[in-house]
């Protein structure tokens, strides 16, 4: 991503910080009392990646971690075949390149999905942080069971839910995502097209839009291009097999969403 002429580094990191709506987010953030406003605690690169550049590839060196400011990013693997296999999508506030911290070499490719800004932080400085900073150690702990859970999760929904059941799982993941940084959790923005939501759910693309039109039918979304409006938060959770976690619900509810869905 250095040498990209398709990444634009943020000069004035400091002004570009203190105007970042993730601020209070911040994996590097600190607090030198209680009273103080925090602060960073290590220098971050901040860069405006376009559409299509890779943040990183499969095997080239690791030495950072990346978060998501704005925008939106993929990981993928190439199959024997040479096709994609998307194995993560990544919005504000997400971190990406955990999986590869315990190597040498980052484990997937990494690509902008939409003009994204992305902050860069350097791992070996983010150690240094860790051991004078509990909060900071504490904070990147938290992030890495976040994404462990994140996985256990989509392991068991890709390997024994039906195409309804995965695509529901998905949109209310998206939901989750967006209710973690303030942002509306039924107006959902698909910055990825549908052979990638096909590839991370491992559904031909042809079967994706038939599930979105199935799960319109039933009540539980509207579709409009890139657009997902979700109309029964309760009942997509029904289907996904997931808890609540929003408090905003409709009041009408079909009996039995999953066998509706289904029937369509």
């Amino acid at each position: 991503m250095r040498n990209s002429s398709n990444v634009i580094s943020l000069i004035d990191r400091q002004q570009n910080c203190q105007e970042c709506r993730l601020s209070s987010d911040c994996l590097v953030r600190v607090k030198d009392s209680e009273d103080a406003p925090p602060r960073a605690g290590m220098p971050v690169t901040g860069h405006v990646v376009r559409r299509g550049t890779h943040i990183f590839r499969m095997g080239d060196s690791f030495d950072t971690l990346y978060s998501v400011r704005s925008g939106a990013v993929k990981t993928y693997r190439l199959t024997e075949e040479g096709e994609q296999q998307v194995t993560g999508f990544y919005l504000p506030g997400d971190l990406f390149g955990l999986e590869s911290v315990e190597a040498d070499v980052y484990a997937s490719n990494a690509v902008a999905l939409d003009t994204s800004c992305i902050c860069a932080i350097q791992f070996d400085r983010l150690e240094a942080l860790c051991r004078s900073s509990r909060e900071v150690a504490r904070r990147l702990t938290g992030r890495m069971s976040q994404r462990i859970r994140e996985g256990e999760q989509a392991f068991i929904v890709l390997g024994h839910k039906s195409a309804d059941e995965r695509m529901a799982w998905f949109l209310m993941n998206l939901s989750d995502k967006q209710q973690r940084i303030g942002v509306s959790t039924d107006e959902i923005n698909l910055p990825m097209p549908r052979t990638d939501i096909g590839s991370y759910l491992m559904l031909a693309v042809e079967t994706v839009s038939r599930v979105l039109t199935r799960l319109q039918s039933a009540g539980l979304i509207e579709v409009e291009r890139n657009r997902v409006r979700i109309r029964n938060f309760e009942g997509l959770e029904q289907l996904a097999g997931c808890k609540p976690h929003h408090d905003v619900r409709l009041a009408t509810e079909a009996p039995d969403l999953r066998e509706r869905a289904r029937a369509h």
